[in-house]
């Protein structure tokens, strides 16, 4: 028997106007319950912040934030905020737009694969919602098909919401025209672009390339990129073209024009992209529809001809292909600091000038190293397409890009772990946060939950984390190793924290749990 119905909010009335009717979900910073307006019926989906986390500034913040985040995008395809208040009790929550569908996770969990048209059209409708965000000066930064709804009309059609903007940023928070600064936040960073995965500032280009990485699943049931560890996804997204349709799914028959659009928004470089949501949208549409009359104004590729080409991991030796878990860290980042410089290196005036005010941002001036290291890697590139396709990259090449990179000091404030989890030491806290949503309950996958734990532990060993975030970490890994079943290692985890916060909110009583004490 479940122990939803059993929960003590549940048939309760909150703020003297939402009846709690059953609860939908529950995860780390709260609950959301369906709830109905007494006064005009509706019914809206109610979150409620945890009990045992009411008590820390932090939390508030970052549940204020998303709500004050959703509400400035007005739009259908973003799902609402209708109400911001408190319980009796003093537990803050939010009522939402109750969406009666599935998350686009879920659909393609059973379905695998959409029809093009479909899928297109969903695509579409996420960009609206998310060219709103932008013109409202927000990113997103986490979409992905768990944070896309789907629902259906009566006939058919289908209805799409994007949700959780809890991790977004906007001018509001205090950064003003760069909108969004983040490292990593999550412990598989699928869907993630290639200068979130560096660290960079974000602007609403990064949003596109991860829609177009949701289509690409949408249509294929895959992503284009082929990897097996977390520092092989990062080094591919950086170093590497996405695979094409045709090469995923051979046997569908693609609009021509549809791979130019992805690759479009799949390029490397934030400012190669589409200068909006809205001009994506536009794009893959005419691609499907067979309307070709744009055709010429769709920018070039930077790699443009056939996609059989070798890549530069190809031409790597096979020392650099198949690294040991000792030399991940170190080789990783020559990768990120080389792609990053790339990045960075693009002229003031190269910013598309249709972004919306507030999301464009001048890239920071090239240093004499980053500039040389850019014209070594740019060199690699250009091997990576040689005349004679048996030629191997020179060993020189690879010296001397090693030589530049040693010049390159590690920037401060950053961690590389083993598993390849970049951690800058001011967004420990916002990723400390993040690793306590997709903790549960309920539990995620034992790989999910060990990608969780590579994650803390990187934030643990970052010299310049504050005490309270170290505490906060340790807490977390004693839950992700509870979760795993680790019993000893959790009471381990747990009594650090206690050393730094005695005071920590739910720390005894996670010791508890650890030590099997608790009812």
């Amino acid at each position: 028997m479940s122990d939803l119905p059993q929960d003590p909010l549940v048939g309760t009335i909150i703020a003297g106007r939402y009846r709690l009717i059953e609860k939908l979900g529950e995860g780390a910073m709260g609950a959301v319950y369906l709830g109905e307006h007494l006064k005009i019926g509706r019914r809206d989906a109610i979150k409620v912040l945890r009990d045992s986390i009411v008590g820390d500034p932090e939390a508030i913040a970052r549940f204020t934030r998303g709500a004050r985040n959703v509400s400035a995008i007005q739009h259908p395809n973003v799902c609402c905020i209708y109400d911001f208040s408190d319980t009796a009790e003093g537990l803050p929550f939010l009522a939402m737009e109750f969406i009666p569908g599935e998350t686009l996770q879920d659909l393609l969990k059973r379905e695998t694969v959409l029809p093009l048209e479909r899928a297109v059209r969903i695509a579409g409708l996420v960009a609206a919602g998310l060219q709103a965000a932008h013109e409202a000066g927000i990113v997103h930064r986490d979409l992905k098909p768990a944070n896309i709804m789907v629902a259906r009309t009566a006939d058919g059609s289908d209805v799409i919401k994007v949700v959780d903007f809890d991790i977004a940023k906007g001018s509001s928070d205090g950064e003003g025209a760069e909108v969004t600064r983040l490292g990593f936040v999550v412990g598989t960073p699928e869907y993630m672009s290639p200068e979130q995965l560096a660290g960079d500032r974000l602007d609403g280009t990064s949003d596109i390339y991860s829609l177009a990485l949701v289509l690409f699943r949408m249509l294929t049931g895959a992503l284009p990129f082929r990897a097996e560890t977390t520092q092989d996804v990062m080094i591919e997204r950086l170093t590497e073209r996405p695979l094409p349709l045709d090469q995923v799914a051979p046997r569908v028959d693609w609009p021509p024009e549809l791979q130019r659009v992805l690759d479009h928004a799949l390029e490397r470089r934030p400012t190669d992209r589409h200068a909006s949501a809205a001009a994506f949208a536009t794009e893959i549409t005419q691609a499907v529809s067979g309307d070709r009359t744009r055709q010429n104004e769709l920018p070039e590729t930077r790699i443009s001809g056939a996609r059989t080409e070798p890549t530069i991991r190809a031409k790597l030796p096979s020392a650099w292909r198949k690294w040991g878990v000792a030399a991940a860290g170190a080789a990783l980042v020559a990768v990120v600091v080389a792609a990053a410089s790339l990045m960075r290196g693009t002229a003031p005036e190269e910013v598309p000038a249709a972004i919306p005010s507030g999301l464009a941002e001048a890239p920071p001036p090239v240093t004499a190293a980053a500039a040389e290291i850019a014209t070594v890697t740019d060199s690699l590139v250009a091997t990576a397409i040689p005349e004679e396709p048996e030629a191997e990259m020179p060993v020189t090449g690879m010296a001397e890009l090693s030589s530049v990179t040693t010049e390159i000091a590690r920037p401060a404030g950053v961690a590389i772990s083993d598993a390849g989890i970049v951690v800058p030491v001011g967004e420990a806290n916002e990723m400390l946060w993040r690793q306590l949503d997709l903790l549960g309950p309920p539990y995620p996958s034992r790989a999910d939950l060990n990608s969780i734990r590579d994650t803390l532990e990187a934030v643990w060993n970052l010299d310049g984390v504050v005490k309270e975030d170290r505490a906060f970490a340790a807490y977390i890994l004693g839950s992700t190793w509870f979760a795993l079943g680790d019993r000893p290692r959790c009471a381990t985890w747990i009594e650090r924290a206690l050393q730094l916060r005695p005071d920590g909110p739910g720390f005894a009583a996670m010791l508890d749990n650890c030590a099997g004490t608790s009812s």
